[in-house]
């Protein structure tokens, strides 16, 4: 099970970059595998609302893809960040800790590897590539629950 406090299972939540004052993205809004994961600036669409699910986070509106480890290709260290089909737990399960008791800001990381979501630069998608990706740490604040 993930390392949470406060989280839920099953309830959705948006991520603010602390850095970039950007929010974890789904590309497009789209939800076939492999859509990549990046960061845009704040604009209440569902494309940036992320659902708690046991210890994956899951695109919004769907039960099957979620937040994944691209692996086909880059470093180890230095992979991207996409979406794909609830089947790799080495590459899905994540641990989402607080920086302090009752703090809003979090990381995201993977359980296996220790890799850290964190985003390369501050530019919105498509500005740049692999803009968000599984490497070094980054923290993020919880913007909101978005169901009570």
């Amino acid at each position: 099970m993930a390392i949470i406090t406060g989280f839920k299972s099953g309830k959705s939540y948006t991520f603010k970059n602390l850095t970039t004052e950007k929010m974890l993205n789904l590309y497009g809004g789209r939800t076939d595998k492999g859509t990549n994961v990046c960061q845009y600036t704040a604009d209440g669409s569902d494309d940036q609302k992320w659902t708690f699910l046991g210890d994956k986070l899951y695109a919004y509106g769907s039960s099957t893809k979620c937040l994944d480890k691209f692996t086909s290709s880059g470093s180890a260290k230095n992979n991207n960040a996409d979406i794909w089909d609830n089947d790799d737990d080495k590459n899905q399960i994540i641990e989402i800790s607080q920086l302090n008791a009752g703090s809003p800001y979090v990381t995201i990381k993977l359980k296996q590897g220790g890799y850290y979501l964190t985003a390369y630069t501050g530019k919105d998608y498509p500005g740049d590539r692999n803009i968000v990706g599984l490497s070094m740490i980054c923290y993020t604040k919880v913007q909101k629950n978005i169901e009570s």
